[in-house]
């Protein structure tokens, strides 16, 4: 974890004028943030939720997670954002999921 707060950090400095909300935010998580912590001026104003599990997101195997993607088929012959989110939102629309529920915290 180290290493990777290192990265974060690098980058943040790099790009200051628009560093990573998510990464810094994982990077809170690691370091034990919780609730409405912001690490960047780019989130002041906005409402966050830092949780601990923030910073087990970052580890999966992609090959499992590509085996269990229902409409990675959809996917294959897309070339931009909106192609993917418009493949989705169809796919959603014709395959319904199980209703939101909010983590009991």
């Amino acid at each position: 974890m180290d290493r990777y707060r290192e990265a974060v950090m690098f980058s943040s400095e790099e790009m200051a004028r628009r560093p990573s909300i998510v990464s810094l935010s994982v990077v809170g998580a690691i370091d034990g943030d919780y609730g409405d912590q912001h690490r960047t001026s780019r989130t002041q104003g906005s409402r966050l939720w830092i949780n601990p599990l923030m910073s087990m997101y970052w580890a999966f195997d992609l090959d499992a997670v590509a085996r269990r993607c229902l409409y990675l088929e959809h996917l294959r012959d897309t070339t931009t954002s909106w192609e993917v989110s418009a493949r989705i939102e169809t796919f959603r629309a014709r395959n319904p999921t199980k209703p939101w529920e909010d983590i009991p915290v």
